[in-house]
Formats: structure tokens, C-alpha cells, sequence
């Protein structure tokens, strides 16, 4: 799901995208610093992750929303740098 099907028109204000939050964990946001990166970020207002707002879908955005709230945030970093290394893997040998 691209940007665009999770971002309807008038969604955007202040630089948080207010149509994601209802989906996230209580207390993450969705912002935007500029067009072409979206930050999500913690109820603390520490950064958690940053997409391309060109390549950006929703499942990735809530899975490290998820990962990142659960007990233990180490291991869903963990987990998230894993799988961005297997992604990585993959795409260096098909």
C-alpha cells in the first residue's frame, strides 16, 4: 500500500499525518519534516524510524510502530535490523 492510499487529501496538518495514528500504538505519530521523508515517532517524541515517502507503505510503518512498542524495544529493533539485512541479502543475489 503506497503513501497515497494511506495519506487522503486534507489528512496532513502540521506536519503529522492524522489518519495513521488511529492504527499505531497509543502515543506514536506519523510526521513530516519535509515531502519526501515521513518520521514515526515516539510518545516521548524520539525518533523511531524514517521512510521514503516514495517506497513508504503502511504495513511498514505500523510493523516497526508494533516492533518498537512492544516490552522490550531492543528486541524489535533487533528483529527490524534483521530483516532489513535479509531484504538487503535478497536483493544482492536474484
Amino acid at each position: 500500500m503506497m503513501l497515497d492510499a494511506i495519506r487522503p487529501q486534507g489528512s496532513l496538518r502540521n506536519g503529522i499525518l492524522l489518519d495513521i495514528p488511529s492504527l499505531l500504538p497509543p502515543g506514536y505519530t506519523l510526521a513530516t519534516a519535509d515531502a519526501d521523508v515521513l518520521t514515526l515517532r515516539r510518545p516521548v517524541g524520539t525518533t523511531v524510524a524514517m521512510f521514503s515517502a516514495r517506497g513508504v507503505s503502511a504495513e511498514g510503518i505500523l510493523e516497526a510502530a508494533r516492533e518498537d512498542s512492544e516490552p522490550d524495544p531492543i528486541i524489535g529493533t533487533l528483529r527490524r535490523t534483521a530483516q532489513q539485512i535479509a531484504r538487503r541479502i535478497a536483493r544482492r543475489t536474484a
